[in-house]
């Protein structure tokens, strides 16, 4: 008989940017720890659990940084990312 199919998990992500890279950038990293390989997560054993298939959907949002677009310096680029976020 076939196992029962499992719902997929959607894991939803908003980006305070519109570009590309950095789009692509937090799509990547989202995958990298939900999406794994689950042999090697849980030393060969492989579950029920461990198969449920994540989806990563990233929505990306053209937000004001409020700092200059070249931020100079840590703490100009850290204070742009909390203003976008």
């Amino acid at each position: 008989s076939n196992p029962p199919s499992i719902a997929a998990l959607t894991i939803r992500v908003a980006v305070g940017s519109k570009n590309p890279c950095k789009i692509e950038a937090v799509r990547k990293a989202f995958e990298d720890v939900f999406v794994w390989n689950s042999k090697a997560a849980t030393n060969d054993v492989v579950t029920e659990q461990d198969e449920r298939p994540v989806k990563i959907v990233v929505s990306s949002y053209d937000v004001p940084s409020g700092v200059s677009d070249q931020p100079f310096g840590d703490a100009e680029t850290r204070e742009g990312a909390m203003n976008r976020a």
